[in-house]
């Protein structure tokens, strides 16, 4: 809600608190809670967070059959495409393209 209403350095600081607050077995809930933190950090131009967010996220990232999980990343590899030369979002580009095809 609040990436929505432009609050983009609340929505980073809400998200990160939750994600960090959750469980070993809510992997679904963390890595979707943590694309969309992913998604707002590269919102603010901060494409290396952005990637460091997803790399993190790996292990989490295997094995979850959602479509929403999917749709979000979806989104993110596209939000992150004008920073793909840099190393680490070329990373976890290559980590997130895994997972979606």
């Amino acid at each position: 809600m609040l990436a929505a209403l432009g609050d983009l350095s609340g929505a980073e600081e809400h998200f990160a608190l939750s994600v960090g607050s959750r469980r070993s077995v809510e992997r679904r809930t963390r890595v979707l809670i943590g694309a969309r933190l992913a998604h707002v950090q590269v919102r603010r131009r901060q494409p290396q967070a952005s990637a460091k967010t997803v790399l993190r996220l790996g292990a989490d990232l295997t094995g979850i059959t959602s479509a929403r999980v999917t749709n979000e990343l979806r989104a993110l590899r596209t939000a992150c495409a004008p920073y793909r030369k840099e190393r680490e979002v070329q990373n976890a580009d290559r980590l997130l393209a895994g997972l979606l095809s």
